[in-house]
């Protein structure tokens, strides 16, 4: 089976918010481009320190990896960064990887935006050409946009930025709604993993 990559497109996604605000030149905003190894063993966005460092993306708490020789290290959290796959984007926050490591793009990218890796063709290519389509458990008549929003509320605080507005916005735009849960052991260490709302027919969802 041989190894699947991919052109990633980078972007400061606060660079962008002040862009959209009216504050400042589309050529200020910290951008790159960068070849990634698609790894579906792999769950975040790993980018190694001088991409981050590039970027200039804010460090908030750290999360504890697992590589795959069972070894365990804690990284730093980075972000929010916007990531551009086959004209599909998504926000979310990356584990800083040493200096010029390899970056590694995992599940939750795949998944946010409904990419398909195929390593036996060296293919990575959309589900569905038009748009992602995702897996929503269904919300009763008027609660959809005032959870969505909330939603996004919570994923901002959960990455650290509950307090800046334009973040929250940019999420709003390029991520979908889903229920984030964060697990914190010490002092700013977090995991998170995305799954489902808990309801009477599901009491073990998160």
């Amino acid at each position: 089976m041989g190894e699947l990559r991919s052109n990633v497109t980078l972007e400061n996604t606060g660079d962008r918010v002040v862009f959209d605000r009216g504050d400042g030149l589309e050529t200020d905003i910290r951008r790159t481009r960068v070849d990634g190894r698609v790894d579906t063993g792999a769950v975040s966005l790993v980018l190694p320190q001088h991409v981050v460092e590039r970027l200039g993306l804010d460090r908030h708490g750290a999360a504890v990896v697992t590589y795959a020789d069972g070894r365990q290290d804690e990284r730093p959290l980075a972000g929010p960064v916007t990531v551009r796959i086959a004209n599909r984007a998504m926000v979310t926050d990356c584990i800083v990887g040493p200096p010029w490591s390899e970056p590694l793009i995992g599940q939750v990218v795949l998944e946010m935006l409904d990419l398909i890796a195929d390593c036996a063709n060296h293919t990575l290519a959309p589900r569905y050409p038009d748009y992602p389509v995702l897996k929503v458990q269904a919300v009763r008549a008027g609660e959809h946009e005032e959870g969505q929003s909330s939603e996004h509320e919570a994923i901002a605080a959960d990455l650290g930025h509950g307090d800046r507005p334009g973040v929250v916005e940019a999420i709003r735009k390029n991520r979908p709604p889903q229920r984030w849960t964060v697990e914190r052991e010490g002092d700013g260490v977090s995991r998170a993993r995305a799954g489902e709302r808990s309801t009477p027919d599901n009491p073990s969802a998160h």
